[in-house]
C-alpha cells in the first residue's frame, strides 16, 4: 500500500484486523502504529498513535493504568476449591501463585533482572571466545540462551512463529514446554524484539534457581509448585482466567471478553508503553513489556530519544554491552529491511522469510508459521549432557 493511501486511512480510522490471536502472539492491524523508530515512539508519547485492537502483542499500546491483582484470581480459585486433589481449581490456584513469583522476579530491575543480564553477558562472552566472530552476534546470544534453556529443562527445539497461528498449531507448540523466538511479532511492533521472550524467561530461570545454582529442571524451587517447563505450558494452557476484580483498571481484558487476554500477556507482553510515555512505575512492570525492554537495552545514547522515554531509554545496556548490541543490531536490521521493501509496511515477508531459511538446510516447517531450527545432533547431545562450551562449525548469525 503507498505511503499516502496509508496515512489516508489512518487518519479516517479504517484497519483491517486478522483472526485473534492466541496467548500473546503478534495481530495484524493496517493502520495500527508500527513502532520501527523513535517517530513512532514521539507520537505515541504526544498521544497522537492510532489505538489498534488490544490484543496480544498490539495491547499494550493503550498503556496501563494499575497492576493486574493476581492475588484476587488466587482467592477466587482457592474459594472454589474441593479436597479433591485433582480438583482442576487447586492446579489453578498454584499457576496464579506461581504467576505472582514470578512477576516479582520478573519487576525486580535493581537486583535479579540486572544480576541476570550480567550473567547472560557473560554466557554470551564465553560463545564468542569459542568462536571466529569478529564480535558478538545473534548465534552467540541464542546459544548461550540454549544453553541455559536445556539446564533449567525447557524444550530444546526452539521455534520461529512467523505468523499467526491456528488454535491447534499454538497448541500444539505450547505442549512441548519449549520457548520461540517472536519474529511474527515484529508485524504489530519493530521494537519488539524476536528474542526478547527468551531474555525474560532467562531473567526468571535465573531468579528460580538462584543464580542458575539450583537444579530446577526436575523439582520446582522453592516458591514455586512447578518447574520452569510445567509453569510455561501451565501458564499458556492451564485454564487460568482474568475477570474483572483481577484486571480493574490496568488496561488489560478479562479473558473471557473479545480479544480478552491471559496469564502470559501480564507476565511477558505486559504493556509499559503508551499515550503519555512513562506512564506505570518501574516496580509495577519491570521487564514484563517487551518493548520497554528492549528499550532498555537500546546502545544508542539517551538523547536521541523522545524525553518521554529517556529515563528508561538505554539504562539496562551498560549492564550488558555485548546483548545490547546484538538485540539493538537486530532492530536495526528490520527496521532497514522495511525500508529497502523486502518487507511490506504492514505486514513482514514470512513466506520469503521461510523460504530463505528451509533453503539452508538447517530448518523444518511444523504446521503453518512454525519454523524450527535443526540443531546438528553434536550440539544436541551436548546440551543433553549439561555442558555449556561447544566449539561453533560456523560463525553465522541466525
Amino acid at each position: 500500500m503507498a505511503i499516502r493511501e496509508r496515512r489516508r486511512r489512518q487518519k479516517q480510522g479504517q484497519t483491517r484486523t486478522a483472526a485473534p490471536t492466541h496467548r500473546g502472539l503478534a495481530q495484524l492491524a493496517e493502520g495500527a502504529p508500527q513502532v520501527r523508530g523513535l517517530q513512532s515512539l514521539q507520537r505515541m508519547a504526544d498521544g497522537r498513535a492510532a489505538k489498534p485492537a488490544r490484543n496480544g502483542v498490539v495491547q499494550r499500546f493503550g498503556g496501563p493504568k494499575n497492576e493486574v491483582k493476581l492475588k484476587n484470581t488466587v482467592k477466587r480459585y482457592k474459594s472454589a476449591m474441593t479436597k479433591d486433589e485433582d480438583d482442576p481449581n487447586r492446579n489453578k490456584k498454584r499457576i496464579a501463585q506461581d504467576a505472582i513469583a514470578a512477576r516479582k522476579i520478573l519487576r525486580d530491575l535493581g537486583g535479579t533482572v540486572s544480576k541476570a543480564l550480567q550473567q547472560l553477558e557473560q554466557d554470551i562472552n564465553a560463545q564468542w571466545k569459542m568462536s571466529k566472530a569478529e564480535e558478538p552476534n545473534s548465534r552467540h546470544l541464542t546459544r548461550a540462551l540454549a544453553v541455559r534453556e536445556k539446564q533449567c529443562g525447557l524444550g530444546s527445539a526452539v521455534s520461529n512463529y512467523t505468523r499467526l497461528l491456528s488454535a491447534d498449531d499454538f497448541t500444539s507448540q505450547a505442549r512441548k514446554g519449549a520457548l520461540f523466538n517472536d519474529y511474527g511479532a515484529l508485524v504489530a511492533a519493530m521494537t519488539h524484539g524476536e528474542f526478547t521472550h527468551r531474555i525474560q524467561w532467562y531473567i526468571l530461570m535465573f531468579g528460580m534457581s538462584g543464580g542458575f545454582s539450583a537444579n530446577i529442571a526436575a523439582e520446582p524451587p522453592k516458591g514455586f509448585h512447578f518447574t520452569p517447563k510445567d509453569l510455561l505450558i501451565n501458564i499458556n494452557l492451564g485454564g487460568v482466567e482474568l475477570e474483572q476484580e483481577d484486571v480493574g483498571d490496568s488496561g488489560v481484558r478479562p479473558t473471557n471478553q473479545k480479544e480478552g487476554h491471559t496469564l502470559w500477556d501480564v507476565l511477558f507482553d505486559r504493556s509499559g508503553l503508551g499515550n503519555g510515555g512513562m506512564d506505570i512505575k518501574d516496580k509495577d512492570i519491570g521487564v514484563t513489556d517487551p518493548e520497554r525492554l528492549m528499550l532498555m537495552l537500546d546502545d544508542r545514547s539517551p538523547e536521541v530519544a523522545p524525553k518521554a522515554y529517556r529515563e528508561i531509554f538505554g539504562h539496562l545496556s551498560k549492564n550488558a554491552p555485548a546483548l545490547s548490541h546484538i538485540v539493538s543490531k537486530r532492530t536495526r536490521l528490520r527496521r532497514q529491511q522495511a525500508k529497502d521493501s523486502k518487507f511490506n509496511t504492514n505486514d513482514l515477508d514470512t513466506e520469503a522469510y521461510e523460504k530463505r531459511k528451509l533453503a539452508t538446510g538447517r530448518y523444518h516447517m511444523e504446521g503453518e508459521g512454525v519454523l524450527v531450527r535443526d540443531e546438528p545432533q553434536s550440539l544436541v547431545g551436548s546440551l543433553a549432557r549439561g555442558e555449556t562450551h561447544v566449539p561453533y562449525a560456523k560463525d553465522v548469525e541466525i
